[in-house]
């Protein structure tokens, strides 16, 4: 994170309780997780800024 800075949120849950709740299941992966909490977009393995912006976009972001 410091030697690539972003404009996104990224969670770091030192308890793993996000594993539990959202069944992770590899490394890395980005979830998009709504206001509510329910997971309503994924991609396993590395992202780019474009395919993240990609993924926002069709689900109304």
């Amino acid at each position: 994170m410091k030697k690539t800075p972003i404009t996104y949120s990224v969670l770091y849950d030192t308890k793993g309780q996000s594993e539990k709740t959202y069944q992770l299941v590899a490394m890395p992966a980005t979830y998009i997780i709504d206001q509510t909490g329910t997971i309503v977009g994924k991609h396993v393995g590395p992202v780019t800024q474009e395919m993240l912006k990609e993924m926002v976009r069709k689900i109304g972001g």
